[in-house]
């Protein structure tokens, strides 16, 4: 019922990419749901220029406590690429959009509490661990 504001395409991103461009479709918003190497985003930008492109997996990695860039494979391929083309990149939990307009003044002064909260919990979590308490 939404096929003209939604259209999912379930593939590899080759291909999809491929699809909508022989469809003639221009989005507004790619959603990457991909192998986390970030090799589809340059693609996605070549074809799209004009679309803001996200997904789910800001938090998604292997070693999140101790190397925060290095454990979260997307975040090295996603900030790279928002210093490359001047993009703007913002984050809510597991999700990142990389936009080419800034973020907004509202948006900008949440952050802040955010970082705190979140810095909170791990060192809550890492006291918790330490001394053998669980919960």
């Amino acid at each position: 019922n939404y096929r003209d504001r939604v259209i999912p395409i379930r593939g590899y991103s080759h291909d999809a990419l491929q699809w909508i461009v022989d469809a003639g479709v221009s989005p507004d918003l790619i959603y990457l749901d991909a192998d986390k190497t970030g090799r589809e985003i340059e693609p996605c930008n070549r074809l799209f220029p004009h679309a803001k492109l996200t997904d789910d997996d800001w938090w998604f990695g292997t070693d999140r406590w101790w190397r925060a860039d290095d454990g979260y494979p997307i975040r090295r391929p996603v900030l790279e690429f928002c210093r490359q083309h001047d993009r703007f990149l913002r984050t809510e939990k597991m999700t990142w959009v990389i936009d080419t307009e800034p973020p907004s003044l509202s948006y900008r002064m949440k952050r802040p509490l955010y970082h705190f909260r979140s810095v909170r919990r791990r060192f809550r979590g890492l006291l918790h661990a330490a001394i053998g308490k669980s919960g």
